[in-house]
């Protein structure tokens, strides 16, 4: 009765629903859906609501969401380490962690780094979910039963063993995101700005940037092909916008109420995602309908067809093209090294990302499409090619000169290798030098060299401030001092070359 406790105050289906199912003894779906509900459902409308408004087919209104590489990974952990701890030790090692805590049997685990995509709070939440589900059990022991650890249960077993001996034909393991996981999916603010209430630091290119004099060949900057499709270009237009809100409130209808006549839930017919993409794409066919991320055969040859009649006579009805789908080279299977990369962003930054370097959308056609300004895309990418993902530079007007311009200010005096502030930088440089431009470079040599964080001290010893490059040089440092630089020079730093070759800004390799 505890864990039906736990699931329901976490729970981010409709509250009503859950309630009625538990005492009537079968699945109530009947209700629901209001503003006047529960706070589930008012958090759903208003999330579908920011989702149309934006346009965006990416973002999932589903709160179910396949979990099948990161449970293969924290169950291989506590497999790995005999279910002998409780689930910070397992986090720790996934997240490649040097506590001391880590033994060298730990970071000789194969999974050991491979989870560090993730947050630790992401790790714990998970964790929590898995054991709310039965997936992870807690088992006191020691003496007295004074301690726990958490192993797997006899579920996860069965499932983690079919993952290893069929891979590719194991069961997907699809759970539904409890509201700690969805807060934690679903944070706009980058991972960088959240530090506003940690102690203030400076960013500081690491030694290897000095080493190799900050030189960026030109040869080493490869662009991306340049693909883009014709449709790029075209401005959103405000009453097809609007005919797509009126197609999605059709097929949500509608989906419903093959879901009542079937027993089923909404989304075992179609996810609000799938939706999505329907009112985006607006197949024409059951065929075309197959194209759609996510929509089994199943569903379609079952529920396809009554979706089709629906969405060919509202577009016959207002004069909408059908099968709107993007090209193939903007749907190409991605690298497993850009997969990786896109899984270190936010929810927000990926979709951005999707739509300017996969999609291959201009930068002016992907901001009407997501409802931002271009500045704050130009942030998202910068983010994107910090975690090594490849950028057409082009697309931002960042030119070779550019790059050696602003390069040759960052890497002299009075700068230094500071980049914690870009106003200091903008006046150094020439006027055409704009503020987008100084971002991606610093995300290109911060993506190639790394960057130390010194604290910035505080105004009692202002007076003994020492400069970035006399701080990680060691010249005159007191204990004190060496003690407030918390990242120690890059071992590798020896071994670059000079000129930059970063594969963030190399061709996309499918």
């Amino acid at each position: 009765m505890i864990t039906k406790m736990q699931q329901y105050l976490n729970s981010t289906r409709c509250r009503r629903q859950m309630l009625l199912s538990h005492f009537e003894g079968h699945e109530v779906t009947h209700v629901g859906g209001t503003d006047i509900c529960c706070d589930n459902c008012r958090k759903r409308l208003k999330r579908a609501k920011n989702v149309l408004k934006a346009g965006s087919s990416q973002n999932s209104l589903d709160d179910k969401k396949d979990f099948t590489e990161e449970a293969k990974l924290l169950f291989a952990v506590i497999e790995y380490t005999n279910g002998s701890f409780g689930l910070s030790v397992p986090i720790l090692i996934l997240r490649g962690s040097s506590s001391q805590r880590m033994s060298e049997r730990m970071k000789n685990c194969p999974q050991y780094g491979m989870g560090k995509h993730k947050s630790d709070n992401w790790w714990k939440a998970f964790g929590r979910l898995l054991m709310c589900e039965k997936y992870l059990v807690e088992k006191k022991t020691g003496s007295g039963n004074f301690f726990s650890v958490v192993d797997m249960s006899d579920k996860s077993k069965r499932w983690f063993a079919e993952t290893k001996q069929i891979p590719n034909k194991a069961e997907p393991f699809i759970l539904e995101m409890n509201a700690e996981l969805l807060a934690l999916e679903e944070t706009k603010a980058p991972a960088i700005l959240k530090q506003s209430t940690s102690p203030p630091v400076r960013k500081v290119l690491s030694a290897a940037f000095k080493d190799a004099r900050g030189e960026l060949s030109e040869g080493s900057v490869e662009k991306l092909d340049e693909e883009t499709s014709s449709l790029d270009d075209k401005a959103a237009d405000p009453q097809e916008e609007i005919l797509k809100g009126e197609l999605y409130k059709k097929l949500m209808a509608l989906r419903n109420k093959m879901a009542d006549q079937d027993g089923l839930a909404p989304y075992m017919v179609f996810s609000n995602k799938n939706l999505l993409d329907m009112v985006v794409y607006r197949p024409s066919s059951l065929k075309s309908l197959s194209q759609i991320e996510g929509i089994t055969a199943a569903r379609i040859s079952k529920f396809g067809q009554a979706m089709i009649d629906v969405i060919t006579s509202f577009c016959k009805e207002n004069a909408l093209k059908e099968d709107v789908f993007p090209p193939k080279e903007g749907t190409r299977k991605l690298s497993p090294t850009t997969e990786a990369g896109l899984r270190a962003l936010t929810p927000t930054v990926q979709e951005t990302y999707r739509l300017y370097a996969i999609e291959k959308r201009s930068l002016p056609a992907a901001a009407k499409i997501r409802g931002m300004t271009e500045e704050t895309l130009i942030t998202h990418l910068a983010q994107a090619i910090k975690v090594g993902l490849p950028v057409d530079l082009d697309g931002l007007s960042v030119t070779q000169d550019i790059i050696d311009v602003i390069t040759k200010v960052i890497l002299s005096p009075p700068i230094n290798s500071d980049v914690s502030r870009l106003s200091p930088i903008k006046q150094l440089c020439p006027p055409y030098i704009e503020f987008k431009h100084i971002k991606i470079v610093i995300a290109l040599l911060q993506s190639k060299f790394g960057v130390d964080e010194i604290p910035v001290p505080s105004k009692e010893s202002s007076v003994n401030e020492k400069s970035p490059s006399e701080a990680k040089q060691g010249v005159n440092n007191s204990p004190e001092d060496k003690e407030k630089v918390p990242f120690p020079k890059r071992k590798d730093s020896a071994s670059i070359p000079n000129g930059f070759e970063s594969s963030n800004v190399k061709r996309m390799k499918t």
